[in-house]
């Protein structure tokens, strides 16, 4: 019960919405261009709910192979500070989305729409569907200093036997410190540690 209560008073991160488009005829130099954070206050207090207006990505700069010949994929995200049970349309919420993201990405790269051959994108609601993440939380418990290290669930579950590997416990959400959790994991089951990787730099003797 103690367990429960305290996952309770955790603080989920904000769901990303997710606008994802399909271009042809678009050149890589451009969109290496238009790639990055774009940004409506530099404000620190409000880098975490509304500073950010969203972050450009084009996946097939790196991996070309994810479109066909002369394709390329632009994937727009927008962090929202959202009321999920105030949304009682979503597919309004999803072309109002969807309408305010391509009109950045236009005033970016003027002319992109005449290049899109399509188009998709998910919301909160998406995310939590396809993922089951709740609310579509991006990145699991929101990674206040409050909730981190021993504020975070560990990944020894209340249960005998039962481990916890992700975003919803230690150390934290995003890529790498997932991939720590499983380690973690395995290292608790099989009782050896993973050994540490040596580090060289060039030139150094």
């Amino acid at each position: 019960e103690s367990y429960r209560r305290r996952l309770r008073e955790l603080r989920p991160t904000y769901p990303c919405f997710l606008f994802h488009i399909g271009l042809e005829g678009v050149s890589r130099d451009v969109l290496e261009e238009a790639q990055g954070y774009y940004w409506n206050s530099w404000d620190p207090e409000r880098v975490g709910i509304d500073a950010l207006r969203c972050k450009i990505f084009a996946p097939t700069l790196y991996a070309p192979g994810l479109a066909p010949p002369g394709g390329q994929i632009v994937i727009l995200q927008k962090v929202l500070d959202l009321d999920y049970d105030a949304v009682a349309d979503w597919s309004a919420h999803k072309v109002a989305l969807e309408k305010a993201l391509f009109r950045h990405l236009e005033e970016v790269v003027p002319g992109i729409s005449e290049r899109v051959v399509v188009r998709l994108s998910a919301s909160a609601r998406t995310s939590w569907r396809f993922t089951l993440n709740q609310r579509g939380a991006m990145l699991g418990w929101e990674m206040s200093p409050e909730q981190l290290g021993e504020g975070r669930p560990d990944i020894e579950g209340p249960v005998d036997g039962l481990y916890l590997v992700g975003h919803w416990t230690r150390p934290g959400g995003g890529v790498t410190p997932v991939i720590m959790s499983a380690v973690h994991v395995a290292e608790k089951l099989t009782g050896e540690r993973r050994p540490e990787a040596a580090l060289t730099v060039s030139g150094a003797s």
